[in-house]
């Protein structure tokens, strides 16, 4: 089919501008470290894996995210902050030095940490996640408030 100029020019520009919205967001670098707590578990009935969890506090954001586990599953972290913009960069994997089993029924993984010394306001939260030292993907976001420590005097 031969189509005229002026629509062949929209569709390469609906083209274009639909791959430049399905292009991956990559992680920035991080600036500090963010302490982990992880605790393994079996799932729940109907649990939907992986979630990811993002609140607002006093003067702190708190990310926690459910996982499939590994073996023996260990979790680092980073955080980046960039004005009203917060990114958590974590890295999952497998225990080295761990010996597991093989034939084990299946674990999920919860891990999470809080971003301290945030000043009140409205903030962007993204939450990556690489395995081992594979590239950082976007898992979760939301948007949430964080309040200052004490109230109106």
């Amino acid at each position: 089919m031969n189509y005229p100029l002026s629509l062949r020019v929209l569709l390469v520009g609906g083209l274009i501008s639909q791959a430049a919205c399905s292009e991956p967001l990559t992680a920035p670098a991080t600036s500090e470290i963010l302490q982990v707590s992880v605790q393994t578990r079996s799932p729940n009935v109907g649990e939907p894996v992986p979630t990811v969890r993002i609140s607002g506090g006093m003067e702190h954001v708190a990310v926690s995210v459910t996982r499939q586990a590994m073996c023996a599953t260990i979790v680092s972290a980073g955080v980046s902050r960039r004005g009203a913009e917060l990114s958590v960069v974590a890295r999952v994997g497998a225990n080295p030095a761990a010996l597991c089993a093989i034939d084990v029924p299946p674990f999920v993984v919860d891990y999470g940490g809080i971003v301290n010394s945030v000043n009140p306001g409205t903030y962007r939260v993204r939450v990556f996640e690489a395995v081992g030292d594979g590239e950082p993907k976007l898992i979760g976001s939301g948007t949430v408030s964080v309040s200052p420590a004490y109230g109106p005097l």
